[in-house]
């Protein structure tokens, strides 16, 4: 294989024009691992291990490894005689292959937000003011006037409202409960209105699903969950660190460093994410704090630390008895927590 600035020169095999192995395997270690990694925690939340095991996910472990059959498939038939690739051409075709394996997943587990999905993407198509493009992580949708920026920030505030509060009166207000009476089409208008910008179309569809109450999506309950090693390694074997939603993590996390640490704990002890995983091991995951951090804030030690991920996320009452104090006192130190989350992420 010769790789020229951007370009990637294949060698033939002798049979058929098609590439080595050596040149496949070279490209499903640099190119389609990483991206692989990268779009299943983008879209499923899943995360793998430096070995490619998610003892917490191991859903995460059998698709990622459909994955990489299909793009070792897709290589191997790939006629190469006389050929130069572009790098980010041969992004495009793998970052196709994961999506569509990100698809049937999603259309086979979540049956009702598959339907609602197709029925959004087809509105979009149809309808003269809305338009649907390809973003990093996948599709985004807004006003044709948007097409072709990223999503709104204020976005990750209603997603993070959503995670915090029990209903979406409580999260968003007067405004976007009655958004529930309208039709498709006036909900999606006042949705990107609200936003004040366009919205990642996985986020749209769970927003959507919260104000219209379809469920189907399946909260696992950590409890139920065997630990092998909750304190994964801080880097991949490849060095590819760069995971969707750290940015907004690491705004939380600065957040709750600016409160007290009672603030701090009652925060992390009982909050969720919108799939109702702890928020201290979705931080832990997505590698957006390390880990002598995480523990000097906390004032644990490692194995203090071990031992609290096997019991988050916890309800009031248990956080309570863990800090000592009344279900009172937990409340009003999460309500401070979460309006300092929220200015933060309002900036």
């Amino acid at each position: 294989m010769r790789i020229e600035g951007d370009e990637i020169g294949l060698r033939l095999n002798g049979q058929a024009n098609r590439m080595v192995e050596s040149d496949i395997d070279y490209i499903i270690r640099t190119i389609a691992d990483p991206l692989a990694r990268l779009i299943l925690t983008s879209r499923l939340n899943f995360t793998l291990g430096v070995f490619l095991t998610s003892p917490r996910q191991p859903d995460a472990e059998d698709l990622y490894q459909t994955v990489m059959l299909k793009v070792a498939g897709f290589l191997a038939g790939i006629d190469v005689k006389d050929r130069q690739f572009d790098i980010e051409e041969i992004r495009g075709y793998l970052a196709r292959i994961i999506h569509n394996v990100c698809n049937d997943y999603l259309r086979q587990k979540y049956p009702e937000r598959t339907r609602l999905k197709d029925r959004v993407r087809d509105i979009l198509k149809r309808h003269s003011d809305f338009d649907l493009w390809n973003g990093v992580s996948g599709g985004v949708c807004g006003f044709k006037s948007q097409r072709g920026q990223a999503e709104s920030p204020r976005v990750k505030v209603l997603l993070h409202d959503l995670a915090v509060y029990s209903n979406t009166v409580d999260a968003v207000g007067h405004e976007i409960r009655q958004l529930a009476k309208l039709n498709m089409p006036e909900m999606l208008g006042e949705l990107f209105r609200w936003s004040d910008g366009p919205i990642e179309m996985d986020h749209l569809i769970h927003i959507i699903s919260e104000i219209k109450g379809i469920k189907d999506r399946p909260h696992e309950s950590i409890d139920k969950i065997v630990y092998t090693d909750p304190l994964p390694a801080m880097r991949s074997n490849d060095g590819f660190d760069i995971i969707a939603s750290q940015e907004l993590l690491q705004k939380i996390w600065r957040a709750l460093c600016e409160l007290t640490l009672n603030q701090r704990r009652a925060y992390l002890y009982t909050q969720t994410d919108y799939d109702g995983q702890s928020m201290l091991h979705v931080i832990i995951q997505r590698q957006a704090v390390i880990l002598s951090e995480i523990i000097q804030k906390l004032e644990l030690t490692r194995e203090e630390l071990i031992l609290l991920l096997n019991r988050l996320p916890m309800d009031t009452t248990l956080a309570a008895i863990e800090l000592g104090t009344t279900n009172s006192i937990i409340a009003k130190w999460k309500h401070r927590a979460v309006k300092r989350v929220r200015a933060i992420l309002e900036e």
